[in-house]
């Protein structure tokens, strides 16, 4: 049998050592268990929820599919620091058969990476309106390009521009990118009080790491998830394969508290789109994640609700 040493070991203190079987699904059939999908072989919980009940039931989550995602949020653009423009990144994910698209470009305060004064937003904001009355008018598939903005958390855990600037956003993805060194508690103070701002729909890579490169600032991630859980804020997992944050550890802690996971690219570029189904949904599937818990597997109409609902 193939998994984690923990997922191995516990399957023999409970089952024995295995016998040959053709398939993994036999070995898991002969010991009373539903078929464990490889990603959860973890030594998490997942032995106890592949027992069979008497009617052959079990507790194993539907994981997500890569064909259950509906849309793309967290994006760049030439607006900022991306290399596509607004058209040719909105463009690709269409292709990819997406039904919405939301550009996050960087907020004002991030001046190294190109970030949007008020008047270029309005701007962006303009050809977004423009681009929305094209795709309606043609004959595709319906398609929408929200209009988002990866603000800044300042230092004292408030967003990146003033309030009319914030409204005008139809989401707003809050992240620390500066001043990361930080304690525990600062941290954690810094990425509730974003949480807590009214306009915050979606808390981007919580912990700001970067694998290989950097550790992430120390964070009391049990209280970031409760304030999610109580402002109605999805969390992030960042496909980007330099960040995978949210630690896919703690999703499921997450989807627990009732709180929805967005799996974003954080695509600068057309093809780093794909992070979404290469990276996001492998890995999220290790934190449990289904469907229903994914808020870019919602349908246009279902997201757009949503990100009204705050």
């Amino acid at each position: 049998m193939t998994g984690a040493e923990a997922h191995c070991t516990a399957f023999r203190e409970a089952h024995g050592a295995p016998e040959p079987h053709a398939t993994e699904a036999a070995l898991y059939d002969a010991a009373g268990l539903a078929f464990i999908p490889p990603e959860l072989r973890e030594g998490r919980g997942e032995l106890d929820a592949a027992a069979k009940d008497d009617d052959g039931g079990d507790a194993l989550p539907s994981l997500i599919e890569a064909a259950d995602l509906r849309g793309a949020l967290h994006n760049h653009s030439t607006y900022s620091d991306g290399s596509a423009s607004l058209r040719a990144m909105a463009d690709a994910a269409r292709d990819r058969g997406l039904a919405y698209f939301g550009i996050c470009d960087h907020s004002q305060s991030l001046g190294v990476a190109g970030g949007l004064s008020p008047e270029e937003v309005r701007r962006q904001q303009d050809d977004i309106r423009a681009l929305n009355e094209a795709f309606a008018a043609d004959e595709g598939d319906p398609f929408r390009i929200f209009s988002g903005i990866e603000s800044d958390v300042l230092a004292d855990g408030a967003l990146d521009y003033a309030e009319d600037v914030l409204a005008s956003f139809d989401f707003v993805v809050a992240s620390v990118h500066q001043g990361l060194d930080m304690t525990e508690t600062e941290a954690t103070e810094r990425v509730v009080r974003a949480v807590q701002n009214p306009h915050t729909r979606i808390l981007g890579h919580a912990t700001g790491r970067q694998l290989l490169a950097r550790e992430g600032y120390p964070l009391d991630v049990e209280r970031v998830i409760a304030a999610c859980a109580e402002h109605d804020v999805a969390l992030e997992f960042n496909a980007n394969p330099r960040r995978l944050d949210l630690d896919w550890r703690h999703l499921r802690a997450a989807t627990d508290a009732g709180v929805l996971v967005a799996v974003n690219p954080d695509a600068h570029r057309t093809a780093e789109l794909d992070y979404m189904t290469r990276f996001g949904v492998p890995v999220a599937r290790k934190g449990w994640l289904t469907a229903a818990q994914c808020l870019n597997a919602k349908p246009l109409d279902e997201f757009d609700a949503w990100i009204d609902g705050r």
